[in-house]
């Protein structure tokens, strides 16, 4: 199965970047079919000029650098949600659109719109790094207080930490808006600005409803597993297992407890642990078949002296003996088919194309020919000096167009 098949129809989602589904290319018709109405269709964006790793996570908080001037003054805009297939962000304080709301009973409590978010662009806006301490302006002594907000961002290298599901980098702000006095360390190199990650809120729970088990009733101890001399281990040789055991008694006794030896009914028959038994109970039955279509071969080769070493020999015999055991798979299966419903809808639809070409058959043996000019009858073909036609209008057609040819021919001879 390719990777296609995992990735989700929409990569619109509100987590951290956990893998790198968006760039598996798809294509343009994952956006819906093609159709002549005026809805808006987005552009698909080619896996190259989609983002790898995003700096811009939901929870962080962003300002537009585009837009509406409403917006464009906004400072720290939350993000909601992004889409890394199409390189989008949803802001929760950000640009709406209006979605019409059908109303055909005019009901005043419906409203005429109903707002939804509006994507922004990765480029269109900027990523809030904290607020600062600035030097006050000309005429004044308060310092002032200022958000600042990443120009250009760089990370480290991105590592996986499977305990977390995620990918984990550290990233850095290169450049500011408003920009900042650099900084440097005891050994003279420049310190970069760490942007820190969103807090990861905790999920929260709903309230136990009336259908709902509580804790407590959770942890009460409802069952009490029976003695230890039921255990299949503890059992003597010339007594029954305790599986059968229980069965036994099962109806005899109503109070005693529900079994416990019941891995084998529930576990499934297509499990991963189930065939793998299966393939061990067949493997001796297999190798006894194989050493024994091995010595036949040997017995035909020494009775047919062709020299062929014991290696070739054996390569030989396991090759015939796997297509073997593979037509007879196949033969099993085509049997099993045969059973169900649809193999004996299968079965009447050949019948019934066998009846066709029977026939058909028929009428070619049955055909009779009339003996014509440079014609050749094949040997065993029934040949008769009149042919039986199925109404009189049929033999006068024909006899009017015979007079018509020969007296048209004779008159044509004469002149």
């Amino acid at each position: 199965m390719g990777v296609r098949a995992f990735v989700p129809r929409s990569l619109k989602t509100s987590k951290p970047q956990t893998n790198l589904l968006h760039l598996v290319s798809r294509t343009k018709h994952a956006f819906g079919p093609t159709s002549r109405s005026r809805a808006h269709t987005p552009k698909w964006v080619p896996p190259k000029e989609r983002i790898k790793w995003w700096n811009i996570t939901p929870g962080d908080k962003v300002r537009m650098i585009t837009g509406k001037d409403e917006f464009k003054k906004k400072d720290r805009i939350e993000v909601a949600e992004v889409d890394r297939e199409k390189n989008w962000l949803y802001l929760k304080d950000g640009p709406q659109h209006k979605i019409a709301v059908a109303n055909p009973m005019h009901e005043p409590d419906i409203p005429r719109f109903n707002l939804s978010p509006m994507p922004v662009h990765y480029s269109n806006v900027q990523l809030y790094i904290g607020d600062f301490e600035f030097p006050p302006l000309e005429g004044e002594t308060e310092p002032r207080i200022l958000p600042v907000y990443a120009t250009r961002v760089q990370r480290t290298t991105p590592t996986y930490i499977k305990g977390l599901g995620r990918y984990v980098f550290t990233r850095y702000a290169a450049a500011t808006s408003p920009a900042l006095p650099p900084k440097y360390d005891e050994d003279g190199d420049r310190v970069r600005i760490e942007i820190p990650w969103p807090e990861s809120k905790p999920r929260e729970r709903a309230d136990p409803g009336p259908h709902d088990t509580t804790a407590e009733e959770a942890l009460k101890i409802t069952w009490v597993p029976p003695a230890p001399t039921l255990n299949p281990g503890l059992h003597k040789p010339d007594e029954p297992t305790p599986e059968n055991k229980y069965l036994e008694t099962a109806g005899a006794d109503p109070s005693q407890p529900m079994e416990h030896f019941v891995a084998r009914e529930l576990s499934s028959y297509w499990s991963r642990a189930s065939r793998t038994k299966r393939w061990q109970q067949r493997e001796p039955y297999r190798l006894v078949r194989l050493e024994r279509a091995i010595r036949k071969e040997v017995k035909q080769s020494e009775a047919y002296a062709d020299g062929r070493t014991y290696k070739e020999i054996k390569l030989e015999a396991t090759w015939k003996f796997d297509r073997a055991e593979e037509e007879r798979w196949k033969r099993k299966r085509v049997l099993r088919l045969m059973r169900t419903p649809k193999g004996k809808k299968i079965a009447r639809k050949m019948r019934r194309h066998m009846l066709k070409k029977l026939k058909k058959m028929d009428k070619l043996n049955q055909i009779v020919l009339k003996p014509a000019k440079n014609q050749y009858i094949p040997p065993g073909m029934n040949v008769i000096d009149e042919v039986p036609y199925a109404s009189a209008q049929s033999e006068q057609v024909l006899r009017k167009s015979r007079g018509k040819g020969s007296g048209t021919g004779k008159g044509k001879m004469r002149n």
